[in-house]
């Protein structure tokens, strides 16, 4: 989780079979840029990890004054992806 005055990002493969394949470039300013991962255990724990990463961000985007962010998860990378690629989980 970092600050960006700047920020850049263009899609380049999709991973997942079900989402519509998309070519986006798009850039923001003064943005928080998260870089996000869950692991089989936090779907136990939801609702703390929830919160915890919810005043991360809070506190973070109020140090800074920005209420831009850019998410990107990393749970491609998982070997436990399969149990966290719907949006419920």
């Amino acid at each position: 989780m970092f600050y960006a005055p700047s920020f850049w990002f263009k899609t380049y493969e999709k991973v997942l079979e079900d989402v519509p394949d998309t070519d986006i470039e798009e850039s923001c300013e003064n943005a928080l840029v998260i870089f996000y991962h869950a692991e089989e255990a936090d779907v136990g724990r939801r609702s703390n990890v929830l919160t915890k990463f919810i005043k991360n961000v809070k506190w973070l985007s109020g140090k800074f004054g920005t209420r831009n962010l850019v998410l990107h998860s990393f749970n491609h990378l998982s070997s436990q992806r399969h149990l966290l690629t719907s949006p419920e989980s």
